[in-house]
Order: structure tokens, then sequence, then C-alpha cells
């Protein structure tokens, strides 16, 4: 069972825990719970959906450490909210988790949207020395790629534009002599 299908199951069975009254002694603690899972369960479906990849390894950037205050604050408020003293406080604190966990969902929306398969970034210089290894080793193909996405960029002048064109050229050549 993935984990969309278990927060899935778990909502639902927290909601039915909800609406049938169950352990009467601790509702406050019961909406809490059951407003906490309910968003685990929506946040994971969402990004099922968007097909958000989930990878705990590298370094946390600044969209990560967001939604992570995000659900601190939210974890905050519902604990204020399920152990609140009075009524109003208990409104007050469960309307805040409630308005931060629907800033999470569409803050972690767009954040998974803003992901992309990106290729790792290389120097003129890194691709210019990658390419020379693929070129020694036979990969021509390669190598021909490695000069393209070099020539793509901005970076580059006119001179050292067509010194890449003639280098391209030079490793066609060498592929259709090692074909023939």
């Amino acid at each position: 069972m993935d984990l969309t299908t278990a927060s899935f199951v778990a909502a639902l069975i927290a909601l039915v825990l909800q609406i049938s009254g169950a352990f009467p002694e601790h509702k406050q603690v019961r909406q809490a719970v059951v407003l906490v899972v309910i968003g685990f369960a929506a946040g994971s479906i969402a990004a099922t959906i968007s097909k958000a990849q989930i990878s705990l390894s590298g370094a946390l950037d600044w969209k990560q450490l967001l939604l992570f205050v995000l659900v601190a604050v939210a974890s905050l408020f519902a604990a204020l909210a399920a152990f609140a003293k009075t009524e109003n406080q208990r409104d007050v604190a469960g309307i805040s988790a409630l308005a931060a966990s629907f800033i999470f969902l569409i803050s972690g929306l767009v954040v998974a949207m803003s992901y992309t398969e990106r290729e790792p970034y290389f120097t003129d210089q890194d691709l210019l020395v990658l390419s020379d290894k693929a070129e020694i080793s036979g990969s021509y193909v390669r190598a021909i790629e490695l000069l393209n996405r070099l020539q793509r960029r901005k970076t580059t002048n006119q001179s050292v534009d067509k010194k890449i064109q003639l280098r391209i050229e030079n490793i066609e050549k060498k592929k259709l002599l090692e074909i023939r």
C-alpha cells in the first residue's frame, strides 16, 4: 500500500470517527487529528496528481524550507486548537490551522509544479573537457551533444562558436570514417 492510499484510508477512517462522534470525551483532540489527517491525505493526493516525486536526499532549498515552516505553523495551530481551554481559543486556533493547511496545500502544489527535470550544470570548460573525453573514448554522439549544448549557450562569442562548429564537423567526419 503506497502513501497516498494509506493516507486516504486514514482520512476516511478519521472522518467516519468524527461524524459518528466516537470518543466524545476527546472531541477536541479527535477534531484536530482529523484535520491533520485530512490535510495530509489531500496533500498526498495532490502530490500524486501532479506527479511530484518525494526525495529526501540533497540540501534544502528555500522552497522546501518554506513548506517545512508552513507545516510547522499548521501543526502548532492544530496543537493549540486541541489543547485550548476555551471554546473561542479553540475556534481561532482551529481556523488558523485550517488556513495554514490550505496555504501549505497550495504552496506545495506550486512548488511541486516548479520542479522540473534539470540537467546538471556544467561550466563551458567542463563541457569542453567532457566532450574531449567522450571523443577520445569513441563516444562521438555524446561529444557532439556536449558541444551542441555549449554552442546553445548565450555566453559564447562568434569566434568561439565557429571553433565549436568546426570541432563538431571534425568529430562527425571521424564518426563517418569509423563507420566505414
